[in-house]
């Protein structure tokens, strides 16, 4: 399928209409910037610094999982294991968890709930937004918080696969894994 497609049987599925077609086409008006340079990584129950974490050169697809200060990120951080076994099965995909916090004192205390929520993967914090700053394109609505980047940070797949099986379905269509 191709990414016109997916994007076509993304608004068709959509009940908003209009408004989810000028929000998308807003998504994918540009690259998506991921700052993780400016971003704090957890990883194996700790804090580390960019150049400590692996990560792949340039993989064929990113998938970003976008949580920002809006939401109850304690709330959210303790649902992130429901991730795991999705990420297990689509072993082509680079998975980047980005988390912003409220305040400072949010970001201290979220290790404790890192621990918790038994995500078996790192999670970048971004306690300075930056990647709200690179992407001011992308709608404030948590339901454009998910997307599928290809290899040039192009939006390809935008939704949330683990509570909508339309994404997931159309994101096995996308990688070829029926």
């Amino acid at each position: 399928m191709t990414y016109c497609k997916i994007i076509l049987l993304i608004l068709f599925f959509s009940s908003c209409g209009n408004r989810v077609e000028k929000d998308i086409a807003q998504i994918r008006s540009r690259k998506i910037e991921i700052p993780l340079e400016e971003m704090t990584c957890w990883k194996n129950d700790t804090l580390q610094n960019l150049d400590i974490v692996e990560i792949t050169a340039k993989p064929s697809f990113k998938y970003i999982i976008y949580i920002d200060s809006s939401l109850c990120s304690t709330c959210n951080i303790e649902q992130l294991y429901h991730w795991n076994a999705f990420i297990s099965k689509y072993d082509s995909i680079q998975f980047y968890f980005i988390l912003a916090p409220k305040n400072r004192q949010d970001a201290q205390v979220l290790p404790l709930y890192f621990k918790k929520s038994q995500l078996n993967h790192s999670i970048f914090i971004d306690e300075q937004y930056a990647f709200l700053r690179y992407n001011s394109h992308i709608p404030n609505r948590q339901m454009y918080h998910y997307m599928l980047l290809d290899r040039d940070n192009n939006a390809v797949l935008i939704g949330n696969p683990l509570f909508n099986r339309k994404i997931e379905s159309m994101l096995s269509d996308l990688l070829g894994n029926n």
